[in-house]
């Protein structure tokens, strides 16, 4: 497990996605900023918004874990839930509530 540092942006994904019911899925910036919402079990049919790095249904999630999803980002990309590498770093940073 590494240093995670609780950004801004961390802080905003949680405040964003714990304030939104479990049945709708908000895409978000690298700055944290929830730019487009849809119901969690709909895809866009144009693509993925331009700009989006995460995409997160509401529900829980703590500062520490956003942090770790971003740094997720920061090193392997956008949506890290699609690289493998991505998911070992998530899971050995990911802290259970």
């Amino acid at each position: 497990m590494m240093d995670i540092t609780i950004t801004t942006a961390a802080r905003r994904i949680a405040r964003e996605t714990n304030g939104t019911a479990k049945n709708v899925s908000n895409f978000f910036d690298l700055e944290g900023n929830a730019f487009a919402s849809l119901p969690a079990d709909c895809n866009w049919t144009t693509g993925i918004p331009e700009g989006a790095v995460l995409r997160l249904n509401g529900g829980h999630i703590s500062q520490h874990n956003a942090a770790v999803l971003l740094e997720a980002v920061r090193r392997y990309g956008p949506f890290p839930e699609r690289n493998p590498l991505a998911c070992g770093f998530i899971d050995g940073n990911w802290r259970e509530r």
